[in-house]
């Protein structure tokens, strides 16, 4: 077992969350479009998700 910090033992958890993520693995499996988003920035699409009771997107 190691010593972290505070700051140092989140960021473990992000990584450890994100490594079983479909969506997150996607990502991290193309190492292009990893690189573009980091080197020329990018935006955030809006994700559609349809309720059937009240018709929202979210």
């Amino acid at each position: 077992m190691v010593e972290l910090t505070r700051k140092q033992a989140e960021f473990v958890e992000i990584i450890r969350k994100s490594i079983l993520d479909p969506e997150i693995q996607e990502l991290t499996n193309n190492q292009n479009l990893l690189n573009a988003a980091l080197l020329l920035g990018y935006v955030v699409k809006e994700e559609v998700v349809h309720d059937l009771d009240s018709n929202s997107i979210i």
